[in-house]
Protein backbone atom coordinates (compact mmCIF):
# COMPACT_ATOMS: atom_id res chain seq x y z
CA UNK A 1 0.00 0.00 0.00
CA UNK A 2 2.48 2.40 0.89
CA UNK A 3 4.65 1.67 -2.18
CA UNK A 4 1.65 2.57 -4.44
CA UNK A 5 1.48 5.93 -2.48
CA UNK A 6 5.43 6.34 -2.45
CA UNK A 7 5.44 6.09 -6.68
CA UNK A 8 2.36 8.33 -7.07
CA UNK A 9 3.40 11.21 -5.16
CA UNK A 10 7.05 10.66 -5.85
CA UNK A 11 7.85 10.91 -1.54
CA UNK A 12 8.95 7.53 0.69
CA UNK A 13 7.09 6.21 3.19
CA UNK A 14 9.33 8.11 6.39
CA UNK A 15 8.73 11.02 4.17
CA UNK A 16 4.83 10.78 4.30
CA UNK A 17 5.35 10.11 7.92
CA UNK A 18 7.61 12.97 8.50
CA UNK A 19 4.93 15.01 6.76
CA UNK A 20 1.91 13.49 8.91
CA UNK A 21 3.70 14.48 12.20
CA UNK A 22 4.82 17.78 11.57
CA UNK A 23 0.85 18.43 10.23
CA UNK A 24 -0.06 18.04 13.66
CA UNK A 25 2.23 20.83 15.15
CA UNK A 26 2.50 24.58 13.96
CA UNK A 27 6.03 24.02 14.34
CA UNK A 28 8.37 20.96 15.78
CA UNK A 29 11.85 21.20 15.81
CA UNK A 30 14.69 18.74 13.93
CA UNK A 31 15.04 16.98 17.25
CA UNK A 32 11.68 16.38 18.19
CA UNK A 33 11.31 14.53 15.11
CA UNK A 34 13.92 12.63 15.07
CA UNK A 35 13.00 11.65 18.23
CA UNK A 36 9.58 11.00 17.48
CA UNK A 37 10.70 8.87 14.36
CA UNK A 38 13.59 7.37 16.16
CA UNK A 39 16.30 8.44 13.84
CA UNK A 40 19.30 10.14 13.96
CA UNK A 41 20.18 14.19 13.38
CA UNK A 42 22.10 13.09 10.41
CA UNK A 43 18.98 10.80 8.96
CA UNK A 44 16.50 13.53 10.19
CA UNK A 45 18.65 15.86 8.09
CA UNK A 46 18.61 13.90 5.39
CA UNK A 47 14.85 13.24 5.18
CA UNK A 48 14.28 17.19 5.51
CA UNK A 49 16.73 17.90 2.94
CA UNK A 50 14.69 15.90 0.57
CA UNK A 51 11.48 17.19 1.44
CA UNK A 52 12.47 20.82 1.56
CA UNK A 53 13.97 20.48 -2.25
CA UNK A 54 10.56 19.20 -2.91
CA UNK A 55 8.96 22.51 -1.47
CA UNK A 56 7.05 20.60 1.03
CA UNK A 57 8.47 21.95 4.38
CA UNK A 58 10.59 24.87 5.46
CA UNK A 59 13.46 24.99 8.12
CA UNK A 60 13.77 28.06 9.91
CA UNK A 61 16.95 28.62 12.76
CA UNK A 62 15.71 29.46 16.18
CA UNK A 63 16.56 33.15 16.70
CA UNK A 64 17.31 32.72 20.21
CA UNK A 65 19.09 29.51 19.61
CA UNK A 66 20.90 28.46 16.52
CA UNK A 67 21.35 24.55 17.39
CA UNK A 68 17.59 24.36 17.08
CA UNK A 69 15.74 23.99 14.19
CA UNK A 70 11.61 24.52 13.56
CA UNK A 71 10.21 22.28 10.40
CA UNK A 72 6.53 23.56 9.41
CA UNK A 73 4.59 22.41 6.46
CA UNK A 74 4.51 24.75 3.33
CA UNK A 75 2.34 26.05 1.24
CA UNK A 76 2.66 22.99 -1.09
CA UNK A 77 3.28 20.81 1.72
CA UNK A 78 -0.26 21.61 2.72
CA UNK A 79 -1.80 20.85 -0.45
CA UNK A 80 0.12 18.11 -1.02
CA UNK A 81 -1.35 16.74 2.34
CA UNK A 82 -4.85 17.30 1.42
CA UNK A 83 -3.88 15.16 -1.38
CA UNK A 84 -2.43 12.31 0.03
CA UNK A 85 -4.95 12.01 2.56
CA UNK A 86 -8.14 10.73 1.21
CA UNK A 87 -6.05 8.07 -0.89
CA UNK A 88 -4.51 7.44 2.02
CA UNK A 89 -7.77 7.09 4.23
CA UNK A 90 -9.32 4.85 1.19
CA UNK A 91 -6.23 2.72 1.45
CA UNK A 92 -6.45 2.29 5.33
CA UNK A 93 -10.31 1.89 5.60
CA UNK A 94 -9.78 -0.93 3.66
CA UNK A 95 -7.39 -3.06 5.90
CA UNK A 96 -9.95 -2.55 8.61
CA UNK A 97 -12.51 -4.45 6.98
CA UNK A 98 -11.20 -7.50 7.92
CA UNK A 99 -11.90 -6.77 11.54
CA UNK A 100 -15.37 -6.49 13.44
CA UNK A 101 -16.95 -3.29 14.68
CA UNK A 102 -15.74 -4.54 18.10
CA UNK A 103 -12.05 -5.33 17.05
CA UNK A 104 -12.42 -1.89 15.66
CA UNK A 105 -13.41 -0.39 18.67
CA UNK A 106 -10.62 -2.23 20.52
CA UNK A 107 -7.82 -1.25 18.27
CA UNK A 108 -8.45 2.70 17.93
CA UNK A 109 -8.82 2.04 22.41
CA UNK A 110 -5.19 0.26 22.55
CA UNK A 111 -3.47 3.13 19.61
CA UNK A 112 -4.96 5.43 21.77
CA UNK A 113 -3.52 4.07 24.75
CA UNK A 114 0.28 3.64 22.85
CA UNK A 115 -0.23 7.19 22.00
CA UNK A 116 -0.93 8.83 25.29
CA UNK A 117 2.13 6.50 26.57
CA UNK A 118 4.80 7.91 23.76
CA UNK A 119 3.72 11.38 24.45
CA UNK A 120 4.53 10.81 27.94
CA UNK A 121 7.83 8.90 26.98
CA UNK A 122 8.54 11.94 24.53
CA UNK A 123 7.77 14.66 27.74
CA UNK A 124 9.86 13.33 29.73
Amino acid sequence: MSAKIEKVHDVTSSQILAIFIISQEEQITMGQLAQMLDLTPRAITGLMTGLEKKKLVTRTKDQSDARITWLSLSEAGRKFLKNVRPDTSRKLSGLFEVLTKKEQIELVRIIEKLTDHMKTQIDE
